[in-house]
């Protein structure tokens, strides 16, 4: 993570009534393999402005 990167918890201040927060990922490469079958197959729904055809 880049030194200018926000940690979880350290979000910035919230103003004029929007909350903010950050949050932390790790790649997995075998959860992303699921989603996208899982989203090829129509099972789960693309929601998007695009969609990339082959």
């Amino acid at each position: 993570m880049d030194d200018d990167a926000q940690r979880p918890g350290e979000g910035p201040a919230s103003e004029r009534g929007v909350t903010t927060a950050a949050v932390e990922t790790d790649p997995d490469a075998s959860v992303l393999t699921d989603l996208l079958a899982r989203t090829a197959s129509s099972e789960l729904p693309v929601r998007g402005r695009y969609v990339l055809t082959p």
